[in-house]
């Protein structure tokens, strides 16, 4: 690791600035006499010099071996961790009694992982290729999708319990391997930037700073697809249909969690405050309600069974409120942080 150095700007030809770089950094990014080096403007003012031509060139390999059936779980965390950080290529042999967990993870990566390729397959080996589709499916595409898929999830969640239909509720649940391959990449996507800042443009960000923004979004979605999906689970557990006004209750602040779910994705895309600080508003009118409604289930005269999954479920459309909440108390913070950039970079100029 290289400390940082002090460097004086010299005047060149009358009209150029120039300085000269650190001799122990251009050698170990191996910069010659005559190369050219990428100079990108960064939000802050800073500038990132990147060697040309040798950005992305090298290929991060990895491999992983499975020897035993109980391993698949650690197998799957070592895969997942080795797709986040950004690994081209990963490499899984199967050893022994594992060789029947290859049919188990070719499924694996075609329902959890998106960008994931097999290119190579032996009787014990699996290679995936991780490819680099950031152009064609940037983040706040990502981000989108997923919001589309986990309101749907919410709805369907909703409708299975108003009409039984458990059909439509193992939708729901299937529903929610979807939002997980999206997050995935997405965090992939954010891992990789924080390493190389040239890619923030081609994900569809303006700074660094969102980088952080949007891992916290990206996460707040994904817990609000494992809350619908809980709602639909529930549903599955009913063994009785609930009184008409339990029902109601569910049915009324789920109607309120759907408008504030919308109105923190409508804030984030259309990075609009006045709507941000909406959301958040009726996120806490939502929890007095939630907080209402269980007081009332608890003293109905349903069975324990009954009042544990409407509890359940109540619990989820708040915490989903809570998540659109987070949403749009991100999505002020970085809407504050541009304006504050953008105030600095006017003084300046």
């Amino acid at each position: 690791m290289l400390k940082p150095q002090i460097r004086k700007i010299q005047l060149t030809g009358g009209t150029t600035y120039t300085i000269s770089l650190p001799k122990e950094w251009a050698e170990q990014v191996r910069i010659k006499p005559r190369q050219q080096v990428a100079l990108i403007p960064q939000d802050d003012l800073s500038i990132l010099l990147i060697p040309k031509g040798e950005v992305g060139k090298s290929v991060k390999e990895a491999s992983i071996e499975c020897q035993s059936i109980v391993e698949r779980d650690i197998i799957v965390r070592d895969f997942i961790s080795h797709y986040l950080a950004g690994y081209d290529i990963i490499r899984v042999r199967f050893k022994g009694p594992a060789l029947e967990l290859k049919a188990f993870f070719k499924d694996l990566l075609r329902k959890k992982i998106v960008g994931v390729e097999i290119v190579g397959e032996s009787s014990e080996e699996l290679v995936a290729q991780c490819l680099p589709a950031y152009a064609e499916l940037p983040l706040k595409r990502v981000v989108n999708r997923m919001g589309i898929i986990v309101s749907s999830m919410h709805r369907d969640a909703i409708i299975s319990l108003k009409n039984q239909n458990y059909a439509l509720a193992k939708d729901v649940i299937e529903r929610d391997d979807e939002v997980d391959r999206f997050y995935l990449f997405s965090v992939r996507q954010l891992k990789m930037a924080v390493v190389d800042r040239t890619m923030i443009e081609s994900m569809g960000l303006k700074s660094a700073v969102e980088c952080l923004g949007y891992r916290i979004i990206t996460k707040s979605i994904e817990r609000m697809g494992d809350h619908a999906t809980r709602i639909a689970k529930s549903v599955l557990n009913l063994k009785e249909m609930p009184n008409a006004s339990s029902i109601d209750q569910i049915l009324k602040i789920s109607h309120l969690v759907t408008e504030v779910y919308d109105i923190s994705l409508n804030a984030l895309n259309k990075s609009d405050a006045k709507m941000a600080h909406e959301s958040m508003i009726k996120a806490s009118h939502i929890v007095e309600a939630e907080e209402e409604s269980t007081q009332q289930l608890l003293e109905s005269k349903q069975s324990t069974r009954t009042i544990v999954e409407l509890k359940l479920m109540l619990e989820s459309l708040k915490r989903i409120a809570v998540y659109s909440a987070d949403i749009s108390e991100i999505t002020l913070n970085m809407i504050v942080a541009t304006r504050a950039r953008e105030h600095e970079n006017s003084l300046i100029s």
